[in-house]
C-alpha cells in the first residue's frame, strides 16, 4: 500500500496482500504484518485466518524467516507472534556474538592471542550475561595471563 494510505477494513485486504510481494526486509515485513493481522481478524472467519496463516507462513519461510515455532503456527496471530519472536532471537544472538567479539579482542590486547582463544572457548562453554560480566571484570582486575586464566577457571565451577 502507498505509505500515506491506511487500510480501513477487510475490503483493503487484497491490496495489502499484494503489497507483501514487495517486502524484502524484516522491518518491512513487521510493518506489513502489523497492517495485515487486524484485517484478517476483522473478517472473523477461522478458515480464512488459517488459510492466510498458511500463505503468509510459506512466504516468510521462502524469504528465509524460519523457526520451528513459526512452522507450527496455525493462525495469523501466532504467525505474527512467532515472526516477531524469531526476530528478537536473532537480535539477542547478534548481541551475544558482538559481546563475545569485544571481550576476545580485549583479552587478546591485554594477555595475547593464545589467552584470547582460551577465553573464547570458556565463554562459549558457559554463555550468559553473568559470564560476560565475569569475564569483563577479570580483564580489568587481572594483571597477568595466569591470574586471568585462574579467574576463568574459578568462574567455570
Amino acid at each position: 500500500m502507498p505509505g500515506d494510505s491506511h487500510p480501513a477494513g477487510p475490503e483493503d485486504l487484497p491490496r495489502v496482500v499484494l503489497g507483501l510481494s514487495g517486502v524484502t526486509t524484516a522491518t518491512q515485513m513487521r510493518a506489513a504484518l502489523a497492517v495485515l493481522l487486524p484485517l484478517v481478524e476483522a473478517c472473523e472467519d477461522e478458515d480464512f485466518d488459517r488459510s492466510m496463516a498458511r500463505s503468509v507462513k510459506a512466504m516468510l519461510l521462502s524469504k528465509g524467516f524460519s523457526s520451528r515455532q513459526l512452522e507450527e503456527a496455525m493462525t495469523m496471530g501466532t504467525v505474527v507472534t512467532e515472526f516477531q519472536r524469531s526476530l528478537e532471537d536473532i537480535r539477542q544472538e547478534g548481541r551475544g556474538e558482538g559481546q563475545l567479539a569485544v571481550l576476545v579482542q580485549m583479552v587478546a590486547r591485554k594477555f595475547g592471542e593464545r589467552t584470547a582463544e582460551d577465553a573464547r572457548r570458556s565463554i562459549l562453554g558457559s554463555p550468559g550475561r553473568d559470564r560476560v560480566a565475569l569475564v569483563a571484570a577479570a580483564i580489568l582486575d587481572c594483571d597477568t595471563r595466569e591470574e586471568f586464566l585462574e579467574r576463568m577457571r574459578e568462574c567455570e565451577v
